[in-house]
């Protein structure tokens, strides 16, 4: 395409158009046989780069990092990228038990901690909740106090309160979100009230 489109601006317009459907009987080939190359993603190209910058670091040749490192990865993901955000949450173990040695974990892990915003899920929901004894702003208050940094809680508006979790994966965050609700609303049924969780 570029050949006819130069061709085209030089002035040789027949040329132009040889190139042109040349090109096209290339494409339509290679989709026919479905070898058409995806481009790589705006995060794949930062990771290609992130890994040629490893490379520099521990002087590795471009050959040495990829069969080190890249091609590892992807025949595991068919990618790069989620190499680095695994070293970016978990660390270097479950890299190197991929078979990535360890310097170049461990270097892994130091750029990603610098360069790679880790992955993360949220729920949200409403939390009801009504308490009819004296003391009942007291006790909800006490209830929706806890030391867990993912998870926060804020009053809306009587008898609701905003609910926000956020966690790495669905699954682990799911089982979470359960077990501080069922905890909340089993502690308000003791204390004499009645509370629900009503997920967003």
């Amino acid at each position: 395409d570029k050949i006819s489109d130069l061709c085209i601006e030089l002035g040789d317009d027949s040329l132009g158009r040889e190139f042109y459907e040349k090109s096209q009987k290339i494409k339509m080939l290679l989709k026919q046989e479905g070898n058409i190359p995806t481009p790589p993603s705006i995060n794949e190209k930062k990771a290609i780069n992130l890994m040629s910058f490893v490379a520099k670091e521990l002087s590795l040749s471009k050959e040495e990092i990829e069969s080190k490192a890249s091609r590892i990865l992807q025949e595991k993901f068919d990618l790069v990228y989620p190499g680095f955000e695994i070293a970016a949450t978990d660390g270097i173990g479950e890299l190197v038990d991929m078979g990535i040695d360890k310097k170049i974990a461990e270097k892994m892990e130091e750029i990603a901690k610098k360069n790679i915003k880790p992955k993360e899920v949220e729920i949200k929901g409403i939390l009801e909740i009504k308490v009819f004894t004296p003391n009942g702003v007291e006790t909800i208050k006490d209830t929706l106090t806890m030391n867990k940094k993912n998870i926060i809680i804020t009053y809306s508006s009587s008898p609701k309160y905003l609910f926000t979790a956020k966690g790495k994966d669905f699954p682990s965050l799911e089982k979470e979100v359960a077990e501080v609700t069922e905890n909340i609303i089993e502690k308000i049924r003791k204390a004499g009230g009645n509370a629900e969780f009503i997920r967003a």
